[in-house]
């Protein structure tokens, strides 16, 4: 019997996408491609999507719409493709005639491809659902019952769970180098510090050997007798006798650092892509001590210059070009730790950007200085912040999170604003108005809309949106969870944050209602409340965020959140990188 051949999906740009020379350009901040054919996916049938972003691509996590006939959507926020590819992991809806991707967020040139698409076994799924065994068990018991929103949301956290384990896995799997960048001929210089042991340097040389751009040379800094001889003896020009020759950029390295294959290409592209910037950091691998000596990767937020200059987190994978960098190599800083952390003290407002893939292996353990304070430098915290918690009922856990905000936060200008989703417990009420007497601080705005977690966020952020520049933070304590779900600033598991766990669903404006565009479009939104509550979308904000005009109605369903802090800001969240607010609940 013969072999039935699976069948090859197409990427059709869709709207705001032009094909120029082979390659998507994004005409827009939203644009959608459509994948076909759609008569190939099963109805009701739990896949697995692969797909692949290219090497110059700005990295965000892609927006999955399956559309049925009779207009209903369904969303989900994909996991980025950070070293390459990624996979989604979810159950197809049984109306499904369209589905839609939109891979970015940025306008340009990008390379976005479906690299397959299967159906997951019984025993894949009997080894997820073991995996989580408690959500398993209700997702198929709501099946059996008829509750099928339910089913389906247990059956997201079982499919969506992040691979955790084993990190060396995770990334084997998802690695990809292709498409190249267009090449350049630009030089870099690979400056080697602290070159004293001659088999640390030849690993970082070998490294660059492999490089698939080509134009570059090694420096060696502080390097002993025996470094110096073999470097003169290396076969390889570039190594033993490099010379000057027009550099443009330059990296500052330990001995025993490593680069990933693509990593100068990268850099290049990102640079290539965004004249303005002087500085390009990246994501990076590190040995941990406490696991036995395998790797740990560090993934960084988007350029935050108050975290830097209290908290330094870019570490030394980092590009420079080559004006940035001869003003400190003339100065004599000396560590390229130091070199690196001393320009990005300097840099100008929109003259650093951050590369979501980990492009170099730290040598040592001991990459990134310590904090420098326990606490936020003042300028943070002269900001105005609006705290957002959307409540219905609840009284005691809303009088918990209100006293625990008023009673333990200190020196920071901020104002609190209940979105009221209609309470009609009477002591919830109560609550509430004895809180309100109690400190002018506290708004409560009334919103009786069908639950929906993130459109009772974007409403309170407009409710704030007097100041356009401004900081918001989402807390959750009052609604259907409770706890700490953590901070920006805490160490979170890295396949977490950036393989599985999806952010709330975006909606797909044709299909809002009316009473929603009529209420979204009040000329009141924005003058509601108290003067000078700011809403999100400071300059502090590590990343940028997805923002719509109006919020979702609850006839979308919500994916788990995400835990990582950006799942939780009152805006459509795409970008993977941890912002310098905090979610809480």
């Amino acid at each position: 019997m013969p072999t039935r051949k699976p069948p090859s999906f197409q990427l059709r740009p869709f709207k705001d996408v032009a094909v120029d020379a082979g390659r998507f350009v994004a005409l827009g901040p939203e644009p959608w491609l459509e994948l076909r054919p759609t008569t190939a996916f099963r109805a009701s049938a739990t896949i697995e999507i692969c797909y692949a972003a290219g090497l110059a691509d700005r990295i965000a996590r892609p927006v999955l719409q399956f559309r049925a006939r009779g207009g209903r959507v369904w969303n989900a926020l994909m996991p980025a493709p950070s070293e390459g590819a990624g996979y989604w992991r979810g159950r197809v809806p049984p109306e499904t005639v369209e589905i839609r991707i939109s891979p970015t967020d940025t306008p340009g040139a990008f390379d976005f491809a479906i690299e397959s698409v299967r159906a997951l076994s019984s025993r894949e799924m009997m080894r997820l659902r073991m995996a989580s065994p408690k959500r398993g068990l209700f997702a198929t018991g709501a099946r059996m019952v008829q509750l099928r929103e339910e089913a389906d949301l247990n059956l997201r956290w079982v499919l969506e769970r992040a691979e955790t384990q084993n990190f060396d896995t995770w990334r084997a799997r998802r690695r990809r180098v292709t498409p190249v960048a267009p090449p350049t001929r630009t030089q870099v210089t690979i400056s080697i510090g602290a070159a004293l042991d001659a088999e640390a340097v030849a690993r970082s040389c070998a490294s660059l050997l492999a490089q698939t751009h080509a134009d570059w040379r090694v420096l060696l800094s502080d390097a002993s007798t025996e470094t110096a001889a073999w470097a003169k003896a290396h076969p390889d020009p570039r190594i033993s006798h490099a010379r000057r020759n027009g550099d443009a950029c330059w990296i500052f390295l330990r001995a025993g650092d490593r680069l990933a294959p693509h990593a100068l290409s990268a850099f290049l592209a990102e640079f290539a892509r965004n004249p303005a910037f002087e500085i390009v950091y990246a994501d990076d691998v590190r040995p941990a001590p406490t696991r036995g000596g395998k790797s740990e990767a560090h993934f960084k937020p988007d350029w935050s210059p108050t975290r830097q200059a209290y908290s330094p987190y870019v570490g030394r994978a980092a590009m420079l070009r080559d004006e940035v960098a001869r003003r400190y190599l003339d100065a004599e800083i000396g560590a390229p730790q130091r070199l690196v952390d001393a320009a990005l003290a300097e840099a100008s407002p929109g003259t650093v950007g951050h590369i979501a893939r980990a492009l170099v292996e730290i040598g040592d353990d001991d990459a990134t200085p310590p904090r420098l304070s326990k606490t936020a430098p003042a300028r943070a915290l002269a900001r105005k912040v609006t705290i957002v918690i959307p409540s219905r009922d609840k009284g005691a856990l809303l009088t918990r999170c209100l006293d625990s905000i008023f009673s333990r936060t200190r020196n920071a200008d901020y104002d609190v604003l209940v979105v009221d989703n209609g309470t009609v417990e009477p002591a919830a009420l109560a609550a509430l108005a004895r809180m309100r007497r109690a400190e002018p601080r506290l708004t409560v705005e009334p919103n009786p809309m069908p639950f929906n977690f993130s459109a009772l966020c974007n409403f309170g952020a407009r409710a704030r949106a007097a100041i356009r520049s401004s900081s918001s933070i989402t807390t959750r304590s009052c609604c259907n969870r409770t706890g700490s779900r953590g901070c920006s600033n805490s160490r979170l598991s890295p396949m977490s944050a950036r393989s599985g766990a999806s952010c709330f669903s975006r909606p797909d404006a044709s299909s809002t209602p009316a009473w929603f565009s009529a209420w979204a479009a009040s000329p009141d939104i924005s003058t509601r409340g108290s003067a000078g509550g700011r809403t999100a979308g400071s300059a502090d904000r590590s990343g940028p965020t997805r923002r719509r005009r109006s919020p979702p109605p609850a006839s979308w369903s919500s994916a788990p959140s995400s835990r990582r802090s950006a799942a939780s800001t009152p805006t459509i969240c795409r970008s993977i990188s941890t912002t310098s607010t905090c979610a809480c609940g």
